[in-house]
């Protein structure tokens, strides 16, 4: 890796920042809207038995939409996360290399 790679990397960083920060709001905003949905969907639901209406609740189609939503955020922020921390980790490694050759170990 030579300087104008590891520059790369550091701007990589630099331009996923907003980026990476709404996905973690957004994996955030979907555990609510999981919640919400699940707890509309209780309130919905027919009968006195919790248990009933806990089980109806957790197969209603908004719960398990937003359940599907927030595994699909959730997975592109994982991604984003693994990029981020490649970029850092080989930008690191590079900047590991420059000080030892500059030092002439």
């Amino acid at each position: 890796m030579n300087a104008y790679d590891a520059e790369k990397e550091l701007n990589f960083l630099a331009e996923t920042d907003e980026e990476y920060a709404g996905l973690i709001t957004a994996v955030k905003a979907h555990l609510f809207l999981i919640k919400k949905k699940y707890a509309d969907a209780y309130i919905k639901a027919p009968g006195k038995n919790a248990k009933a209406r806990e089980s109806v609740a957790e197969i209603d189609s908004g719960v398990l939409a937003a359940k599907k939503k927030y595994l699909d955020v959730h997975q592109e922020a994982e991604i984003m996360s693994a990029k981020r921390e490649t970029a850092r980790l080989r930008w690191e490694h590079w900047r590991s290399l420059e000080a030892t050759r500059r030092h002439g170990l």
